[in-house]
């Protein structure tokens, strides 16, 4: 009763105030009249602080509505048995309902039968065991197919203990197809990644192996999981391990984002099993969530460095033979003006008395007397036509 007196004090005091402003004074009256001239005052500004408070309360509760009929998100209220007792005018929207068909109705009814069985296991878990649970559901809106939802559901006791579920429902139908285009990507890639015939290994920053490819492990006689977490200089010979993580450390830092390695000097790989082998290779780099990888396609060319070696084998064979040759041999590529000498034999040189050196590069009609130039000429357009006219 204290706190009651304590504020009813200065209600009267102002009450006072007022009363001694309208020039009436308690000394002139009857004790009792002013008494009651106090207290009447004393409503009156009662009842004026009740007004503004009501007034409040009512643009409280009006913004209150505001933000629960018009929020993002769909507001539904679900008794014991699942049937829906409330609803913003989101939900109804979402759902395709007026919010009058909406009231009274199970819940269970708005989700596609093959989600029904989770909706009820969930709600069930929410009125017995948790207070809160979220989940996605497939709901059928009432003016267009079904919708994938995240529903978010709270078990709440009223002030008459009866016992109710509140559900929230955001229409993830974009992000679902977001990731569900997103995971038909990855799995394109991952594909691709598995089944190329290249060999594909991709490093961290500290080169450390994060994913490797089959062709990878193939290539390197191992299997896949023996590589991922591994070193990347594993790969590579001793000899070449410090001037490649400088060469790599210093493409992380330039603005290309990829290039072709080996051009200077040939990369080589090297087996588990000891074995060294040249490769060819390719190399960009990226930044995923501030973290830096670096990724290699390579490919064995010893076939291809073999075959190499195999030409040039035969080109110097055959240069041999043609310089044993007691006839005069030219050798020339391109066509009509543009034609040059490229090889001379040891006969050639003799028969327009000059050096090799001399000869590269010029064209064969400098050695042609001009009373036979146009002949030549022709000879040489027919042959270069696919034809070889007579003599």
């Amino acid at each position: 009763m204290a706190n009651k007196f304590d504020d009813a004090a200065p209600l009267r005091n102002r009450a006072e105030e007022v009363l001694a402003a309208k020039g009436k004074s308690a000394s002139t009256q009857d004790a009792l009249m002013h008494e009651l001239q106090v207290h009447q005052i004393e409503l009156e500004m009662q009842n004026e602080e009740l007004r503004r408070t009501q007034l409040a309360l009512e643009e409280s509760r009006d913004r209150y509505l505001d933000l629960y009929e018009f929020a993002p998100v769909g507001y539904l209220t679900l008794n014991d048995a699942g049937v829906i007792t409330q609803s913003n005018l989101t939900a109804a929207s979402l759902l395709g309902l007026d919010r009058r068909q909406l009231l009274q109705r199970r819940f269970d009814r708005l989700v596609v039968p093959e989600h029904r069985d989770l909706m009820h296991r969930t709600f069930a878990r929410l009125l017995r065991h948790v207070e809160e649970a979220t989940f996605n559901l497939l709901l059928k809106p009432h003016v267009e197919g079904p919708a994938h939802f995240r529903v978010n559901g709270k078990r709440v006791m009223t002030e008459d203990k009866t016992l109710t579920v509140r559900l929230t429902l955001t229409n993830i139908d974009e992000l679902t197809q977001v990731s569900e285009a997103l995971s038909l990507s990855e799995a394109r890639l991952r594909g691709i990644f598995d089944s190329a015939t290249d060999a594909i290994i991709t490093a961290d920053e500290s080169q450390t192996i994060v994913m490797a490819n089959a062709a990878a492990a193939h290539m390197f006689r191992c299997t896949p999981g023996a590589l991922i977490g591994a070193p990347l200089e594993r790969l590579i010979p001793e000899r070449q391990r410090q001037m490649h993580r400088r060469e790599v450390q210093a493409f992380g830092d330039t603005q290309a984002q990829a290039r072709h390695m080996g051009e200077a000097r040939d990369v080589m790989g090297l087996r588990t099993d000891g074995q060294e082998f040249p490769i060819d290779a390719a190399i960009s780099h990226l930044s995923v969530g501030g973290r830096r990888l670096y990724t290699a396609i390579l490919r064995d060319i010893t076939e291809r460095r073999s075959a190499e070696a195999a030409l040039r084998e035969s080109e110097e064979r055959l240069r041999r033979l043609l310089m044993l040759l007691p006839v005069g041999v030219f050798v020339y590529s391109g066509r009509g003006s543009s034609t040059r000498i490229s090889f001379a034999n040891e006969a050639a040189q003799r028969l327009v008395g000059t050096g090799e050196a001399n000869l590269l590069g010029r064209s064969p009609l400098d050695f042609i007397h001009p009373d036979s130039l146009d002949q030549v000429k022709q000879r040489l357009l027919a042959m270069q036509g696919g034809t070889t006219p007579p003599l």
